[in-house]
């Protein structure tokens, strides 16, 4: 039963692969909220969706790929402060008040 060692190996590069695209899409929605002006999410414009789901395949490929452990590691320490700030951080936080 040498092929348990195997999908062991599989689950645990399939779940970097998923906290690395929850970091890049939690960080792509951060700098969108960022950069927002006004009262709405990225002023209604058309590269949101897009950018986000290209963040999540960018991270799905390359959590992976990844082969050194300290990079493992750092995923799992910035996968908790994305999931720190999905639970913690008001809905509205890039609403601006107006000028």
């Amino acid at each position: 039963m040498n092929n348990w060692k195997s999908y062991d190996a599989l689950i645990y590069r399939v779940l970097i692969s998923v906290s690395l695209a929850i970091v890049l899409a939690t960080l792509c929605w951060f700098l969108w909220g960022v950069n927002t002006r006004g009262d709405f999410f990225a002023n209604g414009n058309m590269i949101l969706i897009p950018s986000i789901l290209f963040s999540i395949i960018i991270g799905l490929l390359m959590g992976y790929r990844v082969k050194k452990n300290w990079i493992k590691i750092m995923t799992l320490f910035l996968l908790t402060i994305a999931l720190i700030f999905w639970f913690f951080i008001p809905s509205d936080w890039w609403v601006k008040p107006p000028m």
